[in-house]
């Protein structure tokens, strides 16, 4: 037949119908799978929402989605996020081996819901340099953004920490 394409072959041996039909069936599987792990993850960020209504509003999203074709930016949507939240990471890091080992644990883990003002102020800053790196400046050290948003993120994050850190009290 010398088609590469399924769908081109399946057209090719008048299987037109299956052709759709199999592609009909492949989206709608797809689909419901990405909308189930979509509600369960807002029911567990917000779980006192109704179900009910953050799957429809949740269905009607993704619909909308389909409409305006999101598809075509999906490289640039991915670019965009890891800009933003792999700077997370110089936090974790410097959080986990020098600031607070010892929080690192099950138990101490557990309840941990604190905010964080030099964490999350190093990670704005770091997450604002990745977004505008390339596209207001182009400044590197590494010469990929996301190692430098990093590393930056860290060294803030030490410094913001260290200089909050409550003082030793001295007893006299």
């Amino acid at each position: 037949m010398q088609e590469t394409e399924i769908l081109s072959l399946m057209l090719a041996l008048n299987l037109g119908f299956s052709a759709f039909f199999i592609v009909i069936a492949g989206s709608w599987i797809l689909n419901s799978l990405n909308l189930y792990s979509t509600a369960l993850s807002v029911e567990a960020t917000f779980p006192h929402w109704h179900k009910k209504w953050v799957i429809v509003l949740l269905g009607l999203v993704g619909i909308g989605a389909a409409f305006i074709n999101i598809l075509d930016m999906f490289i640039s949507f991915l670019a965009f996020l890891s800009d933003i939240f792999v700077p997370v990471a110089g936090v974790i890091i410097v959080d986990a081996l020098f600031i607070k080992p010892h929080a690192y644990n099950a138990a101490a883990l557990a309840n941990n819901a604190n905010f964080s003002l030099p964490a999350f102020s190093a990670w704005f800053v770091g997450a604002a340099y990745a977004v505008c790196n390339g596209a207001l400046f182009n400044v590197s050290m590494s010469g990929i953004t996301v190692i430098d948003a990093i590393i930056l993120t860290a060294v803030i994050y030490t410094l913001f920490a260290k200089a909050i850190a409550p003082k030793p009290v001295v007893q006299q």
